[in-house]
């Protein structure tokens, strides 16, 4: 296995110190994953930010998104086990974008993203989603992207298709600093669909929202085939650090659970590590 080189903070940019240093012995004591899946869905639970939500949302599409939070963040956590240059941060919200909510789902579309993931100054900004699947395997459900980017199934936008992630991206690229010459950023998106017995159609517009919208979208069928493949493209140098000026500032977005007793919503890092089986 190759020796990882964690990189001290540079103290170069506007990060905390001690918030730095704390992140650096972590990362040297082995840690690789921060925060808790669905913490950035826990806003929803705010009565005050129920009462706003269209009269469509539903209970079971906050479930449903919480669950495929979790699975997302399990296949990402199971891909990164024999990969230790590899960071993965849950539940974050940049600024930089206004937090927008999905008519038809009642879930944050915008400003709030589900999973990070850190190789070197390669960052993957990745949304969960818990579009419906197929009967059984000779009847699966079809997703493909219009050339908008936007996400299509039977001929119409599903539910929270209509995606902003090329905003999130930029908002991410704006707020992280990084030394060009040493750690150049290079970000980029994807959708994974948690759903079993879907096929994605990689027509003309899947590419050229690859190419210009700069994410994916992904079945969980081909999951390790598509991270393989962004993580093959990746320079090998970059696989022998982490930037801890990187990693410190993604955890200083992640959201923590809202509270009900304290009936307000603490962005704080969730620096506790979250139990796995």
């Amino acid at each position: 296995m190759t020796d990882i080189d964690i990189r001290k903070p540079s103290n170069d940019f506007d990060i905390p110190v001690k918030k730095a240093n704390a992140v650096y012995r972590m990362l040297t004591n082995g840690r690789r994953h921060f925060g808790m899946p669905s913490a950035n869905l826990t806003l929803l639970d705010d009565p005050d930010v129920k009462a706003k939500l269209p009269e469509k949302w539903k209970c079971d599409s906050l479930d449903d998104a919480k669950k495929a939070n979790e699975n997302v963040s399990n296949m990402f956590l199971d891909w990164i086990k024999d990969k230790p240059e590899a960071v993965l941060i849950d539940s974050v919200r940049v600024d930089g974008v206004e937090p927008d909510v999905e008519e038809d789902t009642g879930l944050m579309n915008v400003g709030f993203d589900d999973h990070i993931l850190v190789i070197g100054a390669h960052i993957l900004v990745i949304d969960s989603k818990a579009w419906k699947g197929g009967k059984d395997e000779d009847h699966l459900a079809t997703y493909n992207q219009d050339d908008d980017g936007n996400v299509i199934k039977s001929g119409k936008i599903v539910p929270g298709g209509n995606l902003r992630i090329t905003d999130d991206l930029q908002a991410w690229f704006n707020y992280i600093e990084a030394d060009p010459e040493k750690e150049p950023k290079n970000l980029f998106g994807m959708i994974v669909i948690d759903a079993d017995n879907v096929k994605v159609n990689r027509f003309r517009q899947w590419w050229n929202a690859v190419q210009t919208k700069y994410y994916m979208l992904v079945e969980k069928e081909r999951f390790i085939e598509q991270m393989n493949d962004w993580y093959d493209k990746i320079p090998d140098y970059e696989k022998t650090f982490i930037s801890t000026d990187i990693i410190t500032q993604i955890t200083m977005k992640m959201c923590k659970p809202y509270n009900r007793r304290d009936h307000v919503i603490n962005m704080k890092p969730l620096l506790h590590p979250r139990k796995t089986a």
